[in-house]
């Protein structure tokens, strides 16, 4: 999730560059569609919505690892970050790694934000 940002906003950028009316192809999860330029630029916007939306989701349950970590409760440290992982693609195993991944979402919420 973390360099789909990336990608995402870079695609934004190209069809921001491209001329209203123009047809582009628009891959999604099943198929590939034909579309106009303000329709590609819709459905990029949607997934830059879902993306911000896991991205909080995982900071919100970093949170709770941070006090799952504090509380000395490693089952639910554990569970937490496999949730993570789930959303982000990478499941935190330490206080460590987990202050990294919150850093590099906080880079990509920004960079949302811009």
């Amino acid at each position: 999730m973390l360099s789909a940002i990336g990608d995402l906003l870079e695609e934004k950028r190209v069809l921001e560059t491209l001329p209203e009316g123009r047809r582009v192809f628009w891959r999604g999860d099943l198929l590939s569609l034909e579309v106009d330029r303000a329709t590609a630029m819709r459905l990029l916007e949607e997934r830059l919505r879902e993306a911000e939306r896991a991205l909080r989701d995982a900071l919100e349950k970093i949170k709770a690892a941070y006090r799952a970590l504090a509380e000395r409760d490693e089952a639910r440290f554990r569970a937490l970050a496999a949730e993570v992982g789930l959303l982000t693609g990478v499941a935190p195993d330490d206080r460590h790694a987990l202050q990294a991944l919150e850093k590099a979402i906080e880079e990509q919420l920004a960079r949302l934000d811009a």
